[in-house]
């Protein structure tokens, strides 16, 4: 039975595909079944993970929930393969719209991504959903369809604001629509701790956590020029430069994402 995070923060720029595909890889490479969902009309994981290898036919996210807004209970999904051990669901700019029409959807527009992951469960162990950085109902959707979420930080004036809005969004999805919700933890995100910001980030990020009672991860995910370079390439950071210090966090995060369960 899969667990389902999402993987998500109202504001971009914080590593949340980044942190999708690297996890997703080093569960895969712990020997986890992993599906990948990219419900980010921005679309930049399908964007990774196509550029890895080209597939004849495409159904994307959007098709499915338009098939469940119409009415359809059960849709039959077709995933994508991606590589040993990890298959995704992709998006298309059509899913923008998707998003859009759900505001017209009378009943259970909150839960028609929920509806097409369940029976996915038994199939994977982990189900990972790069949501989008806004406040629509596409993250409404994927943080009803999660078991946890996890929230990717970079560390900036204002990183503690964001936590705190985003801890606030949560808790009214728990409040309304999924009150199992949990937090998997606060990622820290591209730290460079040669600076003043960074050092002094770290530390506030993880004294905000302890005052609220939220897990921040001990690993944080170093700032590495080539960590930004893997994007173009579509391969894992375990593919791009396994023996470098961006795969070494990602490692370590795994471990501490799998003694959670």
């Amino acid at each position: 039975m899969a667990k389902i995070i999402a993987i998500a923060n109202e504001k971009g720029g914080v590593g949340k595909t980044t942190t999708a595909l690297n996890l997703g890889a080093g569960l895969a490479k712990a020997g986890k079944r992993v599906l990948l969902v990219d419900a980010d009309p921005q679309r930049s994981l399908t964007a990774v993970a196509l550029a890895h290898e080209e597939q004849q036919e495409k159904i994307y996210l959007s098709d499915y929930m338009h098939a469940v807004m119409l009415g359809d209970r059960n849709p039959c999904v077709t995933v994508q393969k991606y590589t040993d051990g990890i298959d995704y669901i992709p998006a298309n700019k059509e899913l923008r719209n998707t998003a859009l029409s759900l505001v017209s959807v009378p009943t259970g527009r909150e839960c028609v991504l929920k509806t097409i992951l369940e029976p996915l469960r038994d199939s994977y162990d982990y189900i990972l959903i790069d949501c989008s950085p806004s406040l629509d109902l596409l993250p409404v959707n994927a943080l009803t369809a999660s078991d946890s979420v996890l929230i990717p930080v970079k560390v900036d004036a204002m990183s503690v604001e964001g936590i705190t809005s985003i801890l606030e969004y949560i808790q009214s999805i728990r409040a309304y629509y999924n009150p199992r919700l949990t937090i998997e933890g606060i990622l820290i995100t591209m730290l460079d701790l040669r600076t003043v910001l960074g050092r002094s980030g770290l530390q506030d990020l993880h004294e905000c956590g302890d005052e609220l009672q939220i897990r921040v991860f001990d690993t944080y995910i170093p700032y590495s020029v080539r960590a930004q370079e893997m994007a173009s390439k579509g391969v894992s950071i375990f593919a791009f430069n396994p023996k470098g210090k961006v795969a070494d966090a990602y490692r370590r995060l795994t471990e501490e994402v799998l003694r959670n369960g």
